[in-house]
């Protein structure tokens, strides 16, 4: 199992964004942090 770190960015608590370090074009947004970690693990 691979292992990758998450960069985890609030735009004026509007919304989430989660990047995923290292994998080009790999994020997810939400409303909330967990939404937004959740995109990014699909």
């Amino acid at each position: 199992m691979s292992s990758f770190s998450i960069l985890l960015e609030s735009n004026q608590g509007e919304d989430f964004r989660a990047t995923v370090l290292g994998l080009p074009d790999c994020y997810g947004q939400g409303a909330t942090r967990e939404a937004a970690l959740a995109h990014a693990k699909q």
